[in-house]
């Protein structure tokens, strides 16, 4: 959005400055020694992710995105240029056709073909932003469901880390960018507040909190910068979330008694979005267009954790919609006046609802 030094009005407010220096190359290890910014105004409290426990309200109840990373970034070869494409494979379109997309892919041409293995991949079209690959193995269509697909990209592929690390992946990416809970495989993206949690972590909250889980499948566009196009309709890209019976059932139980939080922006999204549609909590398959942004106030929750976003993004909107337009952008000052690390490998965040009081009870809301 930001072209020439010219930022849209609507979007002035959500600008800072942020040098290279600041950005995550690489895991904090372990992961909860990442620093953690405690967001309570008028009060900042700064500590360790190892900590958390010691900062979260009484009956609490934390709920993560449990989406699995699928490691979709695949090096396929094509023979007539002798050199490897680097390939993101985004969605199932049809049948064995997946929408992909190529680095510096530009010079391929329809029915090009690529190779790994024993693996072949054609391209069948493509429009202006995306590719599309028919895979074969052997001759026979392949990679024509999810749990296939699946099995080829663990054998074959590599996580796709966000763009703006401006690296390649590396080994150690296996293992980092992805949480220790994780379950559903089909994300594009981590949800990365959930990096900063180990298994030990996780034992200690829950002797003092119930947790409880959701999933949402984090798409590429959540790496796509805002257009006008978003900035007009108020939608963002579409993602499904799926919220199981007895997250559902535990979340109306207590949503007026106890403090909500979501890990991530992704728990949020999934969580306002069913709220906001329903009145309560609905158990079920979902998907959600939300694009959450100043002056709208969240409902669905009291606090939550996340990471340091890009400025001009829609995550960035959210956390301000969340905590405050001014108080973020301050603590944003503040960490990086404190060497905070900021975005996917970066430290994170707890932010109070500053909207809690406002808040709309479910038994208050009518159907």
């Amino acid at each position: 959005m930001k072209r020439n030094n010219i930022i849209p009005e609507e979007l002035k407010d959500y600008y800072f400055d942020l040098p290279e220096e600041f950005i995550a190359k690489y895991p904090i290890i372990p992961r909860d020694h990442a620093k953690l910014m405690i967001l309570n105004p008028p009060y900042i409290i700064h500590d360790y992710f190892y900590n958390l426990d010691l900062h979260l309200p009484e009956n609490s109840i934390l709920i993560f995105n449990d989406t699995k990373v699928s490691f979709r970034r695949v090096y396929l070869f094509h023979s007539s240029y002798n050199t490897k494409f680097e390939i993101l494979f985004l969605d199932l379109s049809s049948n064995n056709i997946w929408k992909c997309l190529i680095r510096k892919g530009r010079k391929i041409k329809k029915n090009d073909i690529l190779e790994i293995s024993n693996y072949t991949f054609k391209l069948e079209f493509r429009d202006q932003n995306f590719f599309y690959l028919s895979c074969w193995l052997n001759g026979k269509p392949t990679l024509t469901n999810l749990e296939e697909a699946e099995i080829f990209f663990q054998n074959y592929g590599l996580p796709p880390i966000p763009p703006y690390l401006k690296r390649q992946s590396e080994d150690l990416d296996k293992e980092y960018y992805q949480t220790v809970f994780a379950k559903k495989a089909g994300s594009v993206a981590a949800p990365t507040a959930s990096l900063h949690f180990t298994n030990e972590l996780l034992e200690k909250l829950k002797k003092k909190f119930k947790i409880l889980y959701i999933n949402l499948q984090i798409g590429y566009g959540t790496f796509s910068p805002l257009t006008n196009k978003e900035l007009i309709n108020n939608e963002l890209h579409e993602e499904v979330y799926e919220i199981p019976e007895e997250t559902a059932q535990a979340l109306n139980v207590y949503k007026n008694s106890h403090n909500l939080i979501a890990v991530g922006t992704t728990t949020l999204r999934a969580l306002e979005d069913n709220f906001l549609k329903h009145h309560h909590f609905k158990s079920g398959k979902f998907s959600t267009k939300i694009f959450i942004k100043p002056p709208q106030t969240i409902h669905s929750c009291d606090y939550l954790i996340t990471n340091f976003h890009l400025p001009l993004s829609s995550l960035f909107m959210l956390v301000c919609a969340f905590g405050g337009t001014e108080n973020l952008k301050h603590a944003y000052e503040l960490a990086k006046a404190r060497n905070y690390r900021f975005f996917s490998y970066g430290d994170g965040m707890m932010i109070k609802n500053i909207y809690k009081t406002n808040k709309i009870k479910i038994d208050s809301l009518k159907s």
